[in-house]
Formats: structure tokens, C-alpha cells, sequence
């Protein structure tokens, strides 16, 4: 029962902190320029072992390209959805194409 409690507790804890980022993150971004002198190579994604992962090009923050992994459908997402939220991140993996994670079952739908 302690350990039930402990680990509701640290849920309850960690969805605070969360939500109470949320705002702060928003506001971070790059400078243009936070990329200058970087040299990128393109990585050949289909030859990671153990899973799917695809191609993704980089976002705002981002300065090359990098592999995520495809989640399918049916398969837990919660991943994709902490980063993001606590730090803003770009998630390292994503629901396969066609498909969202539900922010109530965290499953790719």
C-alpha cells in the first residue's frame, strides 16, 4: 500500500511541475544564428535495429536531421508527450503516420 501511495504521490507531483512549466517553456526559442558552423550528415535511419524509425528534419531548435522512432497504432505514446511538455524538446519519437497520441490513453490513434 506504501508503495502505491509513494507512487501516486510522485505522479500527482510530477503533473504539477508540468503543468506549471507549460507557460515558461513556451517562451524559449533559438536565435537564428545558434546553428552557424554546425556541419550535419544525413543519418541512414532504416539501419537502426529493434524498431521503425523514419527521417526527421530538424525543427526551429534543431540543427540537423536525426532519426525518431514510429510508435504504431495501439502502442503507448507517453513518450512523445513528456519532453515536449516539460522542456519543449523535440520528441524522439512519434505515432505513425495517420495517427495522434490521445492525451487521455497516451495510444497512438
Amino acid at each position: 500500500m506504501n508503495k502505491f501511495l509513494f507512487s501516486l504521490t510522485a505522479i500527482l507531483v510530477m503533473l504539477l511541475v508540468v503543468k506549471e512549466m507549460t507557460p515558461v517553456t513556451g517562451a524559449l526559442t533559438c536565435s537564428r544564428d545558434h546553428c552557424n558552423g554546425i556541419q550535419c550528415s544525413t543519418p541512414y535511419c532504416e539501419g537502426i535495429p529493434d524498431g521503425r524509425y523514419r527521417l526527421k528534419q530538424p525543427g526551429p531548435c534543431d540543427c540537423c536531421p536525426f532519426c525518431v522512432k514510429v510508435i504504431a497504432k495501439g502502442e503507448d505514446c507517453r513518450s512523445t508527450m513528456i519532453l515536449t511538455r516539460i522542456v519543449g524538446a523535440t520528441p524522439q519519437s512519434e505515432c505513425e503516420q495517420g495517427t495522434h497520441c490521445d492525451q487521455t490513453t497516451f495510444k497512438c490513434v
